[in-house]
């Protein structure tokens, strides 16, 4: 390792006046305090150097034995190696840090580099900690702070409109899954495609049991008579999941004891697409045919929740993603769904926030339908 500075400023300034009988082993040119003279007087190093040799001259050159000026040195007259340097380490001795966070030491020099976290609030760049995010509806997103929650809402895939429920911690779809936003899902490969005949799966035999799908003119009624596992590969699809049972519940009613997702108004058909007692209802039934007495969805909006959700009661009964035991077989896995259908009467308990029916996951239905959420990202 080569010193940096001069190893023949170590002389006096006194005894450096001639370049011609420079000898640091006379009283006439000993070297300062810290140095040592060569074996043969030509130079002054520091302790434990070799001679000062540089490409080109030998180190009988004078200039490399002498200077107008000593080297710097400490409060105990010691030759101080950091007199030059800002950081890092000379000869063995630590020289400090740099101050400022957005400087790195480079040549034993103090360096400005550009800050990896300007202008972001929050995660990670360059390898430095930019922050974290406050609240409970915030999320980290490119390196900025953002409420999740009124992020979320709004157009999604396949048609869909997601809306935020602070109650539940996340998005809802508006409205039940409708037969046209199915069927994109479906047309690009992600679902199966709902079945137009109901019947078979209810063991009904020698009758026909059309579906939303299997009929014609209703691409914006609820999708109905598909399985769970076919609404959880929508929902998958939209970005989403199936909500649980809680979450539906949370936004139902919203922190508050109320008996239905609008309040506690007594159901009827303008709160629900549900059974009034008389003929088919609210709904649309076809003469003739077992099929199911849906409306198109959010027709009936004086039923919506706070946050704006339609046909929460009523129309197409939810699948939730919540499983539990059949009281009537005691078979497990048996999936949860919320706020009753459209053969729901308004003096049953189908309707209320607080009722759950519960489904063999493998059975499908005419009036089980979907509604899809979008939990807060990790």
């Amino acid at each position: 390792m080569r010193f940096a500075f001069p190893l023949a400023a170590a002389c006096l300034l006194s005894a450096c006046d001639s370049t011609s009988d420079f000898d640091c082993r006379t009283a006439a040119h000993e070297c300062a305090s810290g140095y040592v003279c060569a074996d043969d007087g030509s130079e002054c190093r520091l302790p434990g150097f070799g001679p000062r040799v540089d490409a080109g001259r030998g180190s009988d050159d004078a200039s490399f034995r002498r200077s107008d000026a000593a080297l710097p040195v400490d409060a105990a007259g010691e030759a101080d190696p950091c007199s030059a340097a800002e950081c890092g380490r000379v000869q063995g001795t630590e020289c400090g840090t740099c101050a400022s966070a957005t400087a790195v030491c480079e040549a034993n020099r103090c360096v400005e580099v550009e800050d990896p976290c300007e202008g972001k609030a929050c995660g990670t760049a360059g390898g430095m900690d930019c922050g974290t995010c406050q609240g409970a509806t915030a999320v980290c997103q490119d390196n900025q702070c953002v409420d999740w929650l009124a992020a979320c809402a709004g157009a999604g895939m396949g048609g869909i409109e997601w809306v935020a429920s602070g109650d539940a911690g996340l998005c809802f779809t508006r409205s039940e899954v409708t037969v046209d936003q199915y069927r994109r899902c479906a047309d690009a490969g992600a679902c199966p495609a709902a079945p137009a005949d109901c019947c078979p799966d209810q063991n009904i035999i020698g009758f026909f049991c059309p579906t939303n799908t299997g009929l014609t003119g209703r691409g914006d009624h609820p999708v109905n008579c598909v399985l769970p596992a076919e609404a959880g590969a929508f929902c998958a699809w939209a970005g989403g999941r199936l909500p649980t049972s809680e979450e539906w519940e949370a936004e139902a009613r919203r922190g508050r004891p109320q008996a239905y997702p609008w309040g506690d108004e007594v159901p009827d058909c303008a709160h629900a697409v549900m059974n009034a007692g008389e003929g088919a209802g609210c709904g649309t039934a076809e003469d003739g045919v077992d099929t199911a007495a849906t409306l198109p969805v959010c027709t009936h909006r004086a039923g919506d929740s706070a946050n704006g959700l339609c046909d929460m009661a009523g129309n197409a009964a939810e699948f939730t993603s919540t499983v539990g035991t059949s009281q009537e077989t005691g078979d497990i896995g048996h999936q949860f769904v919320r706020g009753g259908a459209y053969y729901s009467r308004s003096d049953s308990v189908e309707l209320t926030n607080d009722h759950h029916d519960i489904i063999d996951p493998n059975r499908r239905a005419l009036h089980t339908g979907l509604r899809c959420a979008l939990p807060r990202p990790e």
